[in-house]
Formats: structure tokens, C-alpha cells, sequence
């Protein structure tokens, strides 16, 4: 389904998401008896919590002329949808949660993808594949951190 949606709107919904993302790892990481996947846990949540900051910068930075501009996008699932569709139960393994973390974030590069190929001007395109490489830095920043956790065993 097709909608519009100002870049402002689009924005905010990101920043929700690493924000979800979140809360979402942090809780993961309350009963958590493994020491290693209590670290890569950490460096998750905080990393997303540092996304949202980053997104919340870049919101205020942004003119309002930009932050005003309609896109046409296609509607992704709903936060919510996107992350119950992992069905953690007990002790999370390492693996596991690698790959819940490497969906999570190649989920956001492809919308930004998306968004930069549809934008209506060049800056608005640059915009978007900036953040789509903010979100590929992250994508790489987890799998370095899972990689050093895992030649440490």
C-alpha cells in the first residue's frame, strides 16, 4: 500500500524504531545468564539508544523546508509486527541474537535504499543514502562486535 509522508514524519518513525530496538534488547537482556551475550547485548542497546540520539539531531538540523517535503513510500509492517515476528524464549543464543540484530538492521538499510532511490530531488536522495549509511556502519559495527566476541571463546 502506498501513502505519503513528510520526511519529518519519516524521520521520527526511524528514530521510534532504534528506540523500540532498543528497549527491545535491553529486555532481552534482563535475564540473561550468559556473560558474552549479556556484552553483545549491551553494545546493541546502546547503539541503538546512540541511533535515536543521532536521529533526533538530524531532525533539528534538517530545514523545514526539507523536513516538510511528501514522499510516496510503500508502508512497512508496523514496529510492533516487525520485531514479535521474534519469538525469543529463554536464554537467547549468541547466533540468535547476531541474526535478529543483522535483520533488524538490514531491514532499515533497505527502507532508506528505498527512500533514496525514490526521492523527489538529489538532496533529498543524499539525505537518505547518508542515513542508509549511518545504518550500514551500525550493520558492520555489530558484526565486528559479535566476530571479537566469539574469538574470545
Amino acid at each position: 500500500m502506498k501513502t505519503f509522508e513528510t520526511v519529518q514524519e519519516i524521520l521520527e518513525n526511524t528514530q521510534a524504531f532504534h528506540n523500540y530496538a532498543a528497549n527491545f534488547y535491553r529486555n532481552l537482556s534482563i535475564d540473561c545468564k550468559n556473560e558474552r551475550v549479556k556484552l553483545l547485548l549491551k553494545y546493541m542497546y546502546t547503539q541503538e539508544e546512540k541511533a535515536a540520539s543521532e536521529f533526533a539531531i538530524f531532525i533539528h538540523r534538517i530545514s523545514a523546508t526539507v523536513l516538510g517535503t511528501w514522499v510516496q513510500i510503500t508502508l512497512e509492517i508496523a514496529t510492533e509486527q516487525f520485531f514479535g515476528r521474534f519469538a525469543v524464549r529463554g536464554e537467547i543464543a549468541m547466533n540468535e541474537l547476531n541474526e535478529i540484530g543483522q535483520q533488524v538492521d538490514a531491514y532499515l538499510v533497505d527502507v532508506l535504499e528505498d527512500l533514496a532511490t525514490v526521492a523527489a530531488t538529489n538532496q533529498l536522495g543524499d539525505i537518505f543514502r547518508s542515513l542508509m549509511d549511518m545504518e550500514m556502519s551500525r550493520k558492520r559495527g555489530l558484526t565486528q562486535a559479535f566476530n571479537s566476541l566469539l574469538l574470545d571463546m
